[in-house]
């Protein structure tokens, strides 16, 4: 009888340390490998592309966008940031072509859009080749695109110095340009237009960007 007795209590101390590893294995892969996914999903980045005509309010948007998010949280990337050396821009009638996307250094921008994923949670991407660039297309999940009329492009365009004297043939290449990098609604990921011409709502910008109430 005591031998049994002994070889029940190594059984039953046997089965009790299995037990105690396999918990302690299983702790031990949790903390290993679901909490760092769980932080993975927490820092997953939201990236927002952001395009239209010259003084369209891209900027505007951007900055009012920013303002619905923590202001560590986001980062703006501005297309005009990027360009390619002078020598390297193309001309047009003797004059530097801006409005064509081989006039940026697209590489350093993507550059920075990547790496801005990894310490940011939103990203917002804005200026006229937004949504020129498959590589960067392919990163966006919410697109704005921000329409006027020429009109009102033309009004605009008078008091923006920031290029120094535009010649009016110039002013009118800018608007005929734009249409060629517009947005269409066939994306693989939501696209809004917005009248440039109205003050942008935030109510329904957080209801496009799927932020609260």
């Amino acid at each position: 009888m005591p031998g049994k007795r002994g070889a029940k209590v190594s059984f039953f101390f046997k089965v009790y340390i299995f037990i105690v590893i396999f918990l302690a294995f299983s702790i031990d892969f949790i903390i290993t490998f679901t909490i760092p996914f769980s932080k993975a999903l927490d820092f997953m980045s939201i990236i927002i592309g952001i395009g239209g005509v010259s003084r369209a309010g891209k900027s505007m948007l951007a900055d009012e966008i920013s303002l619905l998010f923590p202001a560590s949280s986001v980062r703006i990337i501005h297309q005009d940031n990027y360009p390619l050396p002078v020598e390297n821009i193309p001309k047009l009638h003797g004059r530097l072509n801006w409005e064509v996307p081989e006039s940026l250094d697209i590489q350093h921008m993507l550059k920075d859009i990547r790496d801005a994923v990894q310490n940011f949670q939103y990203v917002i991407v804005e200026g006229l080749f937004a949504f020129a660039y498959p590589d960067i297309l392919a990163l966006y999940h919410v697109g704005f695109e921000i329409r006027i009329r020429e009109d009102c492009y033309y009004r605009r365009k008078v008091s923006d110095n920031r290029w120094g004297h535009e010649p009016e043939w110039y002013k009118k290449h800018i608007w005929e340009a734009h249409f060629s990098y517009r947005i269409e609604n066939n994306q693989s990921f939501a696209v809004h237009i917005l009248d440039g011409e109205k003050p942008f709502d935030p109510r329904f910008l957080r209801k496009a960007l799927a932020i609260g109430k």
